[in-house]
């Protein structure tokens, strides 16, 4: 996988960006007798870069529901 832009999850340099959606990136690598046998599963987690909506507090909170099917969609329309 391809994951761009994973080091700015919770940027200090804006405090309300206009679009505050963002994901966690988790990926699990399984090993046996120290090689690599599984690296293909992975979660992609929705979130918003701040707990509130009117300014970024720098308190990044998992989305639920259509909040997260929303930051879902707009990430595998990116991803085409």
């Amino acid at each position: 996988m391809i994951v761009y832009s994973l080091g700015n999850f919770c940027f200090g340099g804006n405090v309300n960006p206009f679009d505050k959606d963002t994901f966690i990136y988790q990926q699990t690598f399984k090993f046996k007798d120290g090689k690599l046998i599984d690296g293909k599963n992975y979660k992609i987690i929705p979130a918003s870069v701040s707990s509130v909506k009117y300014r970024n507090n720098f308190q990044p909170t998992l989305f639920t529901g259509k909040d997260a099917q929303r930051v879902l969609d707009r990430i595998k329309k990116y991803s085409k």
